[in-house]
């Protein structure tokens, strides 16, 4: 007993040490304060700002390859870190400052944790620099604790394993990386060169909109999915077109009954937007869902679904509905003013009917998603639809086709009062359609 008695006491301190080294870790790690101002959301002028941002660096051409050469300051990097932030993780304040010096770029951060009875912060500190012309960590803290740098190398690998094994659409912004040459940094700015391909843009668009795609949106969207293909094919094959609700009612009357058994109607809703913008802009469902040749159905044939005789009208309400529900209408809205601004720039120009769609497809997504309510009565509406002009306005008055210095002649540019009266006459024209009177 005695000898048993000796090697408790021994064995002990060791027990202690290594059962309190994670709280220790913690307490280290940790701070139930923020150590950075939490920042607002961002201004009406700062989302212009940030769309002028991305329109001036976005390739000229989506179809063919090209390399653009890109100059950011510490204001900008600043700007789309806060917007990255507010779309990725909005549920948790996250800060970050950023500092620019001769061939390094210093972090701060500030990203609030899980909630316990409190909320807890992690503070991260960290300086990268220029190695073999890419980024490298240099030096990182996390709160108390400073990472030595033997171990910065394959603790960032697990976290890239992690968040790729989590979500395989971050694998894209490796290959992003790959294309990046000729990085500087200086007090004034970062500068890079980029080479732009198709491929690279067509899968990072698919990827980017996998982040906002659930594992169980993934199941119902390819339920609706073939729930469209099956439409598609009972349409008499002399029928080359049919008008958008024709397909929004039997679409919807399904994910009426799905969401009796489900009871998440605005989930249903959102996968359904989701199924009709890839049937529409003709993308493959496979890659979005995971599901290959899901319940072993053909592929749709081609059908062109029209709105008001046009598809890409029907196309772009689809998309952006799709978009809104899922990643929110602030991003929707974002996408559709760079997309014009874009056309008016470098392709067919400036539209106005384009617009109106995509506020359509924001007006409808708002409705179907707000809340359980809200998305059944939404479900009723659609499912009684016996025209498109019940929700979507008249857009043949409208101008296309506008010019960047024909639009800027008229309008300035897209913060002017004259734009910002444009838009509010294109909301007044939904707002008064009956589809969308009395909402709940």
């Amino acid at each position: 007993m005695a000898k048993l008695n000796v090697f408790r006491r021994a064995v002990m301190p060791l027990l202690v040490s290594l059962i309190s080294l994670p709280v220790v870790l913690l307490l280290l790690v940790l701070d139930s304060e923020p150590s950075l101002a939490p920042l607002p959301a961002l201004s009406p002028s700062e989302l212009n700002e940030l769309e002028d941002i991305l329109l001036e660096n976005a390739p000229e051409s989506t179809s063919r390859a090209s390399q653009k050469s890109i100059t950011l300051d510490a204001e900008e990097l600043h700007l789309l870190l806060r917007y990255s932030a507010q779309l990725l993780v909005p549920s948790r304040p996250w800060t970050v400052q950023i500092v620019l010096s001769d061939g390094q770029l210093h972090v701060d951060a500030n990203i609030g944790l899980l909630d316990f009875p409190s909320r807890f912060f992690l503070k991260m500190e960290s300086t990268l620099g220029l190695e073999q012309g890419r980024l490298k960590i240099q030096q990182l803290t996390l709160g108390k604790l400073s990472v030595p740098a033997s171990l910065i190398d394959p603790l960032l690998n697990l976290v890239i394993e992690n968040m790729v094994a989590a979500d395989p659409a971050r694998t894209g912004l490796e290959e992003l990386a790959e294309r990046v040459s000729n990085l500087r940094i200086s007090p004034a700015a970062v500068n890079f060169d980029i080479q732009w391909q198709s491929e690279l843009i067509a899968g990072l668009s698919n990827q980017i909109q996998q982040l906002f795609v659930s594992d169980e949106d993934r199941r119902r969207i390819a339920h609706y999915g073939t729930l469209i293909s099956s439409t598609i094919a009972a349409i008499p094959s002399d029928i080359r077109a049919v008008p958008l609700y024709t397909l929004l009612v039997p679409l919807f009357t399904a994910v009426r009954e799905e969401s009796a058994v489900s009871g998440k109607p605005a989930a249903e809703n959102r996968a359904a937007f989701q199924a009709l913008s890839i049937y529409l802009n003709r993308e493959d469902i496979d890659s979005t869902t995971g599901f290959t040749n899901v319940q072993g159905m053909a592929k749709a044939r081609p059908v062109e679904v029209r709105l008001q005789q046009r598809e890409d009208l029907a196309q772009h309400v689809a998309s952006i509905a799709a978009i809104s529900a899922s990643a929110g209408a602030e991003l929707a809205q974002l996408l559709s003013n760079i997309k014009e601004a874009y056309d008016a720039r470098y392709r067919t120009g400036f539209s106005f009917s384009d617009l109106t769609a995509n506020s359509v497809g924001v007006a409808l997504a708002e409705f179907a998603t707000r809340n359980d309510a809200s998305a059944l009565e939404f479900q009723r509406r659609v499912i009684t639809l016996t025209d498109d002009s019940e929700y979507m306005p008249a857009v043949g008055n409208n101008r296309d086709g506008i010019t960047e210095e024909a639009f800027s002649d008229r309008y300035r540019d897209r913060s002017s009062l004259e734009f910002a009266q444009r838009l509010r006459e294109i909301q007044t024209m939904i707002a008064e359609r009956p589809f969308f009177a009395d909402q709940q």
